[in-house]
Order: C-alpha cells, then structure tokens, then sequence
C-alpha cells in the first residue's frame, strides 16, 4: 500500500491543471477494467478509440511496454490551448506503438493536443504504408490550433514520422504548432514535415526546436518526386526551425526530378532556420539536390542564419524556384557555414536556381557566410564555391562573405554565360590558387572575363 501510494502522487502530479478524465492502458491491464486508474487500467489501444475524448482528457499507457495497434482521434473532442487532450506515458520511461504498417497516432479534425514522451514505430519503409504521427484536417468549419509534440521517438514509417497535413482546402491550415526534443528516423518521406492545399499558405506558427532528423533514407519505389527529406515544411507562415539536426538523409530517393534536403521550406513565408546542424545528407540516384538547406519555391521573407553545413552531396545552402505562382523573394542567408558541401552532379556551396525568366530568384540577400570548397570526396562533377544553376535570377547581392577554394574546385559556375547584371558582390574575401581562375561556365567552356578578375583581386 505505502509503494502504491507513491506511485499514485506520480501519477496524479500529471494530471495538474488538468480537467478531464484520465485513462490507463497496461499490458496487465483487462479490457473489462473501467481504465481509469493504473490499478484499473485497459489491455488494449482498441478501447481507446472507442472513447468519445473530450477536453482536457489524458491517455496514458505505462511506460517501457509495446502496445500494438494505433491511437485515432476524431474530430469529435476539439480542445483548446489550456485544456489539451494529453497522450503520454506513465510509470517509468516511455511507451511504445508498434503500428506496424499502419500509422501510429492518428489525429483527425482534433485541436488542442500534447503528445509527449513517447515512442512510435512501423514496420519500416517498405512493410508499412502511414506516418508516425499524423495530424490531418479537411473540415473547413473548424479552427484547428494548439499542437505539441515533445521528447517522441518516431521511426520506421513509409511517409512521415511527424506529419501535419491539410491539402485539401487551400484556407484550411494548422496554427499553433510546436514539436520539440523529437526524434524521427528510418522513415521515407521525411523525418518532419507540413502540406497544405497548393500553392496555399494557410498554416500560421510553427515551432519546430532540438529535433533530429536523421536516416530517412528516402522511398525506393517513388519516382515522380523526391523523398528522404530530414525536416520540410510547406504551406506556413511565421515558422520557426531551432536548434535542429539532419543527417545521413536521403540514400533511398530514387526521384527522376528533384531530390531531398537535409532542412528546408518551399511556399513558406516570414520564418527562420537558425542553429542547426544539416550534414552528410544525400541525393540516392537523383541528379538534383541532397544539399545541407534550401528555401525553396514561393518562399519570401525566410532567413536561414547561424546555420552549420558540411559533407552533403548537394549545396550547402540552395536559393530555388521550381516555378510556383507565389514569387520568391526578399530572403536572407547569413552568418552561416559550409565546409566540403557540393560533392555530386557539380553543386555548389551556395546554389542559386530560378525556373526561366517568370519564376526568377529575386531580392536575396546572402551575407556573413563563412565557405570552404574542400574537394575531399567527391562522388562525381567538381563542387563550386557559388553555382548559378540559369540566369533566372536579380537582384541577388553576395556581401562580406568569406571564400576558400583549394586547388580543383571553382569559385564560380554557372550554366550558361555569366550577366554580372544578375548579382551584386561587396566585400567579399576570396582565397584561390594563384594559378588557377577557377570560374566556370558549362555551355561555354572556362570565363575568363574583366568583371570576375575585378571581384577575385579584391581579396
């Protein structure tokens, strides 16, 4: 009685503030129980989708056990900020889903949810076909707000670990949205990652801090698009990305257009990626991508600053426009770092790629930023210190960057004959061979021209 009684002040310490009603889920537990005390806990998940969850509800499964199956909220028990629906562990460590080829927590039409300490598995890329976690929304007559995702573990799912998803209504969208100290690998489409209605923006408040993303290795069978991302996220205004890792991403994609990226955003406007770590990602058998970060198509107002990349196959920190209706523009790279990035299909460091002259690359800013060009370990092509991808681009202004080249590498490429009308460089500091003028263009041979040997003596 006395260990039980301490157990229950445990127990009853997570249920502060809280005006709902608990339920257990215990491997000893009997699905004949009332499920509303450790002592009287449910066997089964299945109970658990049979309750209508109302605000403020907890559901606890003991920690350090395998439940098998999935949890599925549905839109009946919208919560709010203060009141949260909790799913969480209880006892010592974390429980776990094993979903199997299904998805593990399910999250339909339902606002106002904590998901904590937890550990969520499938049955691996090719054996399952669901996310980990998955917060959808097709409803438009519901406001779906206060979302958080902390200290989970998720892998081993066909598309995402973590997925917050509403592409069906083009003003129907999450806000509110915080996932941190997660871990999400093994999985194919992405570690992280949003989709809204194209080219919509409707997400509001992202906040995605301390996660990992790392060995989502991509879908071997899907060709028409990339996968094997480490965090993406689409369709948000105001988000911000702290904090995070990405690595070793990306080896499975198979894609015959665009490839994966470490951390990244396309039709995304006003947010940051600071802090974070993106390395050694890849692109599999792709001809595009497996870079470091990357704004990407419609992007506008976006900075990624303070940033670390190193050893990717792709660009360290690629500026895109694949063409989307919304323009891309008024976007940050500062004060960041690339080492090595580059090393497949002649990316540079930093890539600058527009999609002809309706979808160009305007108004980027690109600062601070400290690159070396190793040339250690390149898998094929010779990597660059900046590549120009067309010359669908203006107004792109490189300021008081520093620039390291060893012998080999280039510090310019660019695919078709250079407009120095197309950018603006200030400041910057090149370090070169002296008997090599590594500027390249790839449909007209080496560039040897007065405005490169002007920008390159300002050393």
């Amino acid at each position: 009685m006395i260990t039980f009684f301490i157990y229950s002040i445990i127990v009853c310490q997570s249920l502060i503030n809280n005006t709902g009603q608990a339920y257990y889920v215990s491997p000893s537990g009997n699905d004949s129980n009332t499920g509303l005390s450790p002592r009287n806990a449910w066997k089964t998940l299945e109970k658990i989708n049979q309750l209508i969850i109302k605000k403020g509800d907890q559901i606890l499964l003991e920690g350090e056990n395998v439940f098998k199956g999935n949890i599925q909220l549905d839109g009946n028990g919208a919560s709010d900020a203060k009141n949260k629906v909790i799913i969480s562990s209880y006892g010592k460590g974390k429980a776990i889903i094993d979903a199997g080829s299904g998805t593990g927590i399910f999250v339909n039409n339902t606002s106002g949810i904590r998901i904590s300490n937890m550990i969520v598995k499938g049955a691996g890329v090719g054996n399952n076909n669901g996310s980990g976690i998955h917060f959808f929304a097709d409803d438009a007559s519901k406001k779906l707000s206060d979302i958080v995702i902390e200290n989970c573990e998720i892998k081993g799912f066909h598309f995402y670990g973590i997925f917050i998803q509403s592409d069906r209504d083009a003003n129907l969208g999450f806000s509110n949205v915080q996932i941190t100290n997660c871990i999400t690998s093994e999985n194919g489409e992405a570690g992280i990652g949003s989709l809204s209605a194209y080219p919509g923006i409707p997400h509001r408040n992202f906040k995605i801090t301390k996660c990992k993303a790392f060995n989502n290795r991509g879908i071997l069978t899907k060709k028409d698009n990339h996968s094997g991302n480490g965090i993406v996220l689409s369709g948000v205004e105001n988000f911000l990305i702290d904090s995070c890792q990405a690595y070793e991403n990306g080896e499975d994609c198979h894609s015959l257009t665009g490839g994966p990226v470490g951390i990244w955003v396309w039709h995304c406007k006003k947010g940051i990626i600071q802090n974070s770590i993106s390395h050694n990602n890849h692109s599999g058998t792709c001809l595009h991508d497996g870079g470091g970060f990357d704004l990407d198509g419609g992007s506008s107002g976006c900075i990624i600053r303070n940033c670390r990349s190193y050893d990717n196959e792709g660009a360290g920190y690629l500026v895109c426009e694949f063409g989307s209706p919304l323009p891309f523009k008024n976007n940050l790279i500062t004060d960041n770092y690339s080492r090595n990035d580059g090393l497949k299909n002649d990316y540079g460091a930093i890539t600058i790629s527009g999609a002809g002259k309706k979808f160009p690359v305007t108004n980027t800013l690109i600062s601070n930023n400290k690159i070396i060009v190793d040339n250690k370990n390149v898998i094929n092509g010779v990597p660059a210190a900046i590549y120009f991808n067309n010359s669908d681009c203006s107004d792109i202004v490189f300021s008081n960057n520093s620039f390291k080249i060893v012998a080999g590498a280039f510090v310019l490429r660019s695919d078709t004959l250079f407009n120095p009308a197309q950018s603006v460089f200030k400041n910057n500091w090149f370090s070169i061979n002296d008997n090599q003028f590594p500027v390249q263009c790839l449909k007209c041979g080496p560039v040897n021209n007065k405005f490169w040997k002007e920008i390159l003596q300002k050393k």
